[in-house]
């Protein structure tokens, strides 16, 4: 049975949005997930297990003093786990938007693994370089806003606790949007096949206007995914609570508890590309608003739709 296709460019509203997203994981449930787990699964699965085998041996290490204690917890295994999980996670945005940019091409059920494979691929370089670029670019921004506040605060107390008062709000209303921004300017990178530059400007131009709509999505997102995952990762989270109470660090190396965090973390981790399935719906709605690309498709589809075999014959 043919299924419709969902027009991927076009306008929503909030509720919308949301509804898009999980009719588009239900009509490509196992399409979608099976792509993710063989293209992403296995840098998870490394970076799962690597993470684990860093927090027994952090469970077991010394504690002697605050030096030795610091050197346990940021050693090598740190950064390495560090790394294979930033690669897992780029590879679960870059996956989820190779697989819609496939979609919007070929429809529903015409989606192949190694179609989007090859695609994100050939991108891995941008997405890559896009985000040590973006976050360089927070890093110098962020030492300089610091910098900033820092010495205002240093004029008084009272001035200090308000500069305090003030970061915290203007994260809080300023932070949503940016992680909208942050997280989704791959998309129309690899869409477009554009630079990475080029891109960051395009993901802020569409949302220009609609700054408190996608902070109310992305607030949303956040506490749906957080909700979802919180529940996939209860028995990891109980059994650990379990092996504090009993005062010995000796469990957190046992094979139940290795197991249950390998499959917790694991299935917790995919929860995500939700989070990035409904970020690029709602970059595809506003840019409908603002460019009509979607329109113009539909109506370039009508222009060259086949004539079927019956209205040949009779002409």
């Amino acid at each position: 049975m043919n299924q419709e296709k969902i027009n991927l460019f076009q306008a929503r509203d909030f509720g919308e949005t949301f509804n898009a997203s999980i009719k588009f994981l239900r009509q490509n449930f196992k399409s979608f997930f099976k792509t993710i787990i063989l293209i992403s699964g296995p840098l998870f699965l490394l970076s799962t297990l690597f993470g684990i085998y860093y927090q027994t041996t952090v469970s077991a290490g010394s504690t002697i003093n605050t030096l030795s204690m610091l050197g346990n917890i940021f050693n090598w295994k740190y950064f390495v786990t560090l790394f294979l999980s930033l690669l897992a996670g780029l590879s679960l945005i870059g996956t989820t938007f190779s697989y819609m940019i496939c979609y919007h091409k070929n429809g529903p059920g015409n989606v192949t693994t190694g179609e989007v494979a090859s695609l994100f691929m050939r991108n891995i370089g941008k997405i890559i370089g896009g985000f040590f670029l973006l976050l360089l670019l927070i890093i110098i921004i962020g030492f300089g806003a610091f910098f900033i506040i820092g010495l205002i605060a240093s004029i008084h107390t009272i001035v200090a606790i308000l500069m305090g008062i003030l970061v915290v709000v203007g994260l809080l209303i300023l932070g949503p949007p940016f992680i909208w921004q942050f997280s989704t300017f791959y998309l129309p990178m690899m869409h477009d096949e554009d630079s990475v530059i080029n891109s960051l400007s395009r993901i802020r131009e569409v949302m220009r206007g609609e700054f408190w709509w996608t902070w109310l999505l992305m607030v949303c997102n956040y506490v749906m995914i957080f909700i979802i995952s919180l529940v996939i990762l209860l028995p990891q989270i109980i059994y650990t609570m379990v092996i504090a109470l009993s005062g010995s660090n000796e469990g957190y190396s046992s094979l139940t508890f290795i197991l249950i965090s390998s499959i917790s973390t694991f299935l917790a981790s995919f929860i995500y590309s939700l989070f990035y399935l409904i970020n690029a719906f709602h970059y595809y709605s506003l840019a409908e608003k603002k460019e009509g690309v979607g329109l113009m498709e539909r109506i370039n589809e009508i222009g060259v739709t086949p004539i079927n075999d019956e209205f040949k014959q009779q002409y």
